[in-house]
């Protein structure tokens, strides 16, 4: 996810369809990505609180959605209401329409 990903669309889709052919797993683990892709270390893995990665996500939807609720709601696969208790848990500003 840190990758800064300098090619297009269809680079990504190459490398990850190259990687599920290549793999042995029913998922594609970072050993599976050419080295160049590879951002941390072999056996070095980044660890995000899951409050931040929640938030974060409820964050760019919105801003996606122009900070219509009932938008951001549909695109998250949520109900409005559990939309509005996110917001007011993690104490997200919203965007203004």
């Amino acid at each position: 996810m840190s990758y800064d990903w300098p090619g297009n669309v269809r680079e990504l889709e190459n490398v990850l369809e190259q990687a599920a052919i290549l793999t042995n797993e029913s998922f594609i683990r970072t050993d599976d990505l050419p080295d160049n892709i590879r951002c941390t270390p072999r056996g070095q893995l980044h660890f995000y609180l899951l409050s931040d990665v929640v938030r974060k996500h409820i964050e760019e939807a919105l801003i996606k959605c122009s900070g219509n609720r009932s938008k951001a709601s549909k695109l998250l696969g949520i109900s409005r209401r559990s939309l509005l208790r996110m917001i007011e848990k993690y104490s997200i500003e919203v965007p203004a329409r």
